[in-house]
């Protein structure tokens, strides 16, 4: 019996071919269920076969032809008969390309800032219709001939009353493949909010889907930078924690991002916490995405005196405008030491002729200007 979809308000008729005994036969291969690329009507798509109802069934039969963000349009959710048992089928967008592993294998590099952007929507996507992503890994991370990235194998969700966990037999529970970045995910998570007594149901999937982004970034930022040392360190996931945090905790970046963690830890209620996590992640794919154009030398716009000329015994007040700093710095031109800075004044009182050096500091490197306050002895 033949299967029945409209696309645009024309009919399409696809007759399955599956055969139990032998899928290969007819193009049908094994991940975790049967899928195949199809022509039907003169157009391909990706058929995914089930024998048990997917999670996100709901979801995908809630996103038939309907628009979708970053992610293979749904044409057709289908429960049928064959074989005496109930069967359901997935009519998706055949889209050409290859996974973000396969991708990064073949010695390609990664938009990360394009990544970040593009999987981002697609969760906040998924979010808003009330699922998330438990599946989150670099296979189903797509990237199309046409240049972008895509969420693939979405039919991996749960609705958000869901709470994820480590069993991926249970409701709920995050896929196999996406165990490492998930537990990575929670010890994020535990570390922003010290959370010693922690329930890992306790987490929502978005909080746990916008973290994993973060993390996936995180991974791939380290692999590149470990390849810029050793040309043959091969891919893989490997970064640490804290090697994700230091990756992306450098320079002009480390004070902006601390001050998040320590908005973070204030963060009381799910929303504050979610919204949090979301703008951390953000901030944390873009950095890492870029991390050669993000970090840009101090400027120092301005460096003055209320006055240059003072009879001894007298004061004068030097004030500075600088721009991108996590350091800034006062010494003469005859002494040693620098004196850090807080603030954009300082109140001076030389015995005699002197020059006063301003450091402006951050991971890019310092820059300097210099003055000098003219002391005259009282007549």
């Amino acid at each position: 019996m033949s299967i029945s979809f409209a696309i645009d308000s024309k009919q399409v008729d696809y007759m399955p071919d599956f055969n139990p005994g032998d899928p290969s036969k007819t193009g049908w291969k094994k991940r975790v269920d049967f899928s195949k690329i199809a022509e039907v009507g003169g157009q391909k798509y990706f058929i995914k076969r089930y024998e048990q109802e997917p999670s996100a069934w709901k979801l995908m039969q809630m996103l038939v032809n309907q628009p979708v963000v970053a992610m293979p349009q749904v044409y057709a959710a289908v429960k049928t008969h064959e074989f005496n048992r109930e069967i359901w089928y997935l009519f998706l967008e055949y889209i050409e390309g290859c996974t973000l592993k396969e991708h990064i294998k073949a010695g390609k590099k990664a938009d990360l800032a394009l990544l970040s952007n593009h999987i981002g929507a697609s969760l906040n996507f998924l979010h808003t219709c009330h699922f998330w992503f438990s599946d989150f890994n670099d296979e189903n991370i797509y990237v199309p001939k046409k240049g972008g990235y895509c969420l693939i194998d979405v039919d991996s969700c749960w609705e958000m009353a869901y709470q994820p966990h480590h069993d991926p037999n249970e409701k709920g529970g995050v896929q196999s493949a996406a165990q490492t970045s998930y537990g990575l995910a929670i010890a994020i998570y535990k570390e922003l909010w010290n959370t010693k007594k922690f329930e890992y149901r306790g987490i929502s999937g978005a909080a746990v889907n916008y973290l994993q982004l973060w993390v996936w970034v995180g991974q791939i930022a380290y692999y590149e930078i470990q390849r810029k040392k050793n040309p043959a360190f091969s891919y893989g996931f490997q970064a640490s924690q804290n090697a994700i945090f230091s990756t992306f905790l450098i320079g002009d970046k480390q004070a902006y991002i601390k001050a998040l963690l320590e908005k973070a830890k204030l963060a009381g209620n799910h929303m504050q916490r979610l919204q949090t996590v979301q703008q951390l992640t953000y901030q944390a794919c873009k950095w890492l995405a870029t991390p050669e154009i993000d970090i840009a030398k101090p400027i120092i716009r301005s460096f003055k005196a209320s006055a240059y000329h003072i009879f001894k015994g007298e004061s004068s007040i030097l004030s500075w405008e600088i721009d991108n700093a996590t350091e800034v710095l006062i010494s003469t031109a005859k002494g040693k030491q620098k004196e850090k800075i807080t603030g954009n004044k300082k109140v001076i009182q030389p015995s005699l002729t002197e020059s006063y050096i301003l450091s402006a500091q951050n991971g890019a490197g310092e820059v300097t200007q210099s003055l000098q306050i003219e002391v005259k002895e009282k007549i």
